[in-house]
């Protein structure tokens, strides 16, 4: 009886205790369908560039959204890409209750900014920032609680409140923190992709009932096989090339435009993708053009539109705790802008803004960790005969922070020595031409919360050059004639970086970095081979920075000095200051002035840059960004440049105006027109229609992804 009145005496205790609130989660947007376009509205800023893909390496479901980007600017600001979705009035959410968002996301190693923001009822926009989240390259669960959130400087300020029961969309953005720039180009440019799976709402309490229409919801048996595809045209329009149409190819067309489908395929751990591409043309042109080898002689040949398939890959998926996946087929990635970066490029296969890189060579990749200790990737590509380049990459992070990250890349070519390279024998031998290789590590660190960080670099770079050879076929190299004396070079590259990161004030970022590049040091794969002579190799300096953001307003100014290691004589002094303000509702813009002064001459061996200058320039440029709605941008640039070369006691000024329009009809259907006006002091600067169209031209487009 003692035990039953003691149970029961127990029981009524605890069932007088208050109840302990109950988790309800409430998927938001679990990233599933095969054509992302329908879903959500792109945004990108300055010179940026951003696409999306439907990933079979995902958390959980069918399929996770991959953001395949770069980022590029001339503001020290930086820039960003994003994407936004908007609820439909009737399904707008509501959140009572809400306790916190949590998102799943994979980094690329990039250390970009990553933001999420929520826009409520009151069309106020709340933010959430992670500096650390992108530095990883595996899957991490990040958790936003309601105290992480705040309210936008930029957007409207209505009734300081964050509406949860009403939630009218949200945005996902990627953003580099700074830019900095030499002769108009971007210094800071970083390109990669970024993977998202499960974005959910966790609510306090038990919903008996979810309401379906506000709820994403998996489908329970999903098609194995998807198609998806784009349809691209435009008009390309050059005013001082005689009223004459030019397509981006170089073609005198009137019209450019294209379609690729995506084939999809999906089987539990096993996936596979194939892109199919083809150029349209005009039937007359289609069916003959006159060869201009064979101009003389007026003969004709069949000339059929070009079709490739540029993308074919099989992936194996989530094998084992240390296999995460194994890749075989074409390739994209990028390790470090010095180790393994593939070139960045204005057009895709036929003008189109790009953002996968201009190679996608066929290999093999395999991807994991172990023990969670390391995560890794390696990948080797195959090259003719017994060419290959092969990369390996480690990412071993301590707590929140990567603390290093080391990269190599191997790339070593051979050659056929024939007399005859038409027809090879048993008896030709294949002979080794030279390797490229190199080895880079990346050490960062940070402390008190993230308001004090430490950055270092070193990388090194063999290069062995033995043999001239014509790589102008990559599967047909012609072998041309023995070096006399080897080139091999062998050289190094360190920088280090101290950050206070709203230590001082709050949203004050100061940096300084020391950094040095050898004159050798050009890894074949590095990021813009040609500007990479001149902004990054050859030189000794120091970069000093601060930024500062306060209400609503960004302020910027930038020291920099390099010594070039060619020759002490050889220098480059920099000055910078920058405002911009996003007070006007919808409305963001910039002022950077610019101070340079620079002797330098330099001839590569390892690329076709050339420069001789000496000259002082003054640099004014005005950035404009209006989002006029929600679907409808316009952006403005104004550059003015006061050149003087000293010792000719020579001046000059360059002017250029651009301007470029997006307009979304829909998610997936998006409407383009942008212009640039030059005007040089020098009539020998002027390049009509360059890539990437640098002056005077007009482009208007649609892209249709379906």
């Amino acid at each position: 009886m003692k035990l039953l009145r003691f149970g029961l005496i127990l029981f009524i205790f605890i069932n007088s205790l208050p109840l302990q609130a109950q988790q309800n989660t409430l998927l938001i947007d679990g990233f599933e369908d095969p054509n992302p376009y329908n879903n959500y509205q792109l945004s990108k800023g300055d010179q940026s560039g951003l696409s999306l893909n439907a990933s079979s390496d995902k958390k959980n479901g069918k399929y996770s959204l991959e953001m395949v980007y770069y980022l590029k600017s001339t503001l020290p600001t930086g820039t960003y890409v994003s994407i936004v979705k908007y609820f439909d009035e009737e399904n707008q959410l509501n959140l009572k209750d809400l306790l916190r968002f949590s998102l799943s996301v994979k980094g690329d190693g990039s250390g970009n900014l990553f933001k999420l923001e929520i826009i409520d009822g009151s069309d106020e926009v709340w933010v959430y920032e992670n500096k650390n989240v992108l530095n990883s390259t595996r899957w991490e669960n990040i958790i936003i609680n309601l105290s992480d959130l705040s309210l936008s400087e930029e957007g409207p300020k209505n009734n300081k409140v964050f509406d949860v029961e009403n939630i009218k969309g949200y945005r996902i953005t990627l953003y580099n923190t700074y830019s900095k720039t030499v002769q108009g180009q971007a210094v800071k440019a970083s390109q990669g992709s970024v993977l998202l799976d499960d974005l959910t709402a966790i609510l306090k309490g038990i919903v008996e009932k979810p309401v379906e229409e506000k709820e994403v919801k998996r489908a329970e048996e999903p098609s194995p096989i998807n198609l998806s595809g784009s349809l691209y045209g435009e008009l390309f329009h050059v005013p001082d090339k005689a009223n004459q149409l030019y397509g981006t190819t170089g073609k005198k067309i009137e019209a450019m435009h294209w379609g690729k489908v995506n084939i999809d395929a999906n089987y539990g751990n096993v996936s596979g993708k194939i892109v199919l591409a083809s150029e349209a043309q005009e039937f007359g042109n289609a069916a003959y053009r006159e060869n201009e080898n064979d101009f003389y002689t007026g003969q004709v040949h069949q000339n059929y539109p070009q079709a490739i398939i540029p993308f074919i890959q099989l992936r194996l998926n989530n094998l084992s705790e240390f296999i995460g996946n194994i890749t075989i087929g074409n390739l994209w990635f990028e390790y470090s802008r010095y180790t393994f970066s593939p070139t960045l490029g204005y057009d895709d296969i036929w003008g189109v803004e790009k953002v996968m890189p201009d190679w996608g060579y066929k290999g093999a990749s395999v991807e994991g960790s172990l023990q969670q200790i390391i995560n890794y990737h390696t990948f080797i590509i195959k090259h003719p005969y017994e060419s290959y380049t092969y990369g390996l990459r480690l990412n071993r992070r301590f707590g929140k922070f990567k603390a290093i990250e080391m990269d190599s890349v191997d790339i070593k070519l051979y050659y056929v020595d024939s007399e005859d390279t038409a027809k090879f024998t048993n008896e030709d031998t294949i002979k080794k031409s030279g390797h490229d290789k190199v080895y880079s590590g990346d050490l960062a660190a940070r402390f008190l919360k993230g308001q004090i960080g430490l950055e270092a670099m070193y990388a090194f770079n063999d290069y062995l050059k033995q043999a001239q050879v014509d790589y102008n076929n990559p599967y047909q190299p012609i072998y041309q004639q023995a070096l006399d004396q080897k080139v091999d070079e062998k050289d190094s590259a360190y920088k280090a970086k101290l950050i206070f990161d709203s230590l001082l004030l709050n949203s004050l970022i100061l940096s300084y970095e020391y950094r040095r590049l050898g004159e050798n040091f050009k890894p074949k794969n590095r990021m813009e081979p040609i500007t990479f002579d001149d902004i990054d190799s050859d030189q000794t300096g120091h970069n000093a920075l601060a930024s500062y953001r306060i209400f609503g307003f960004n302020l910027t100014g930038e020291f920099d000095e390099l010594t070039r290691i060619s020759n002490k004589d050889y220098y480059r002094k920099r000055r910078s200051a920058g405002l911009g303000t996003s007070q006007f509702k919808n409305i963001y813009i910039f002022y950077l002035y610019e101070w340079k002064r620079e002797i330098y001459k330099y001839t590569s061996m390892r690329s076709s840059y050339h420069t001789e200058r000496n000259d002082e320039i003054v640099t004014q440029e005005i950035y404009f960004k209006a989002q006029l709605r929600y679907n409808f941008d316009l952006i403005l640039k104004l550059r003015n440049e006061d050149i003087e070369w000293p010792t000719e006691s020579k001046e000059f000024n360059n002017q250029s105006v651009y301007v470029k329009s997006n307009y979304y009809y829909s998610n997936n259907l998006l409407f383009f027109a942008e212009t640039r006006i030059s005007r040089f002091g020098d009539n020998s600067w002027y390049s009509p229609g360059y890539d990437p169209f640098i002056d005077n031209f007009v482009r208007i487009g649609t892209m249709f992804n379906f």
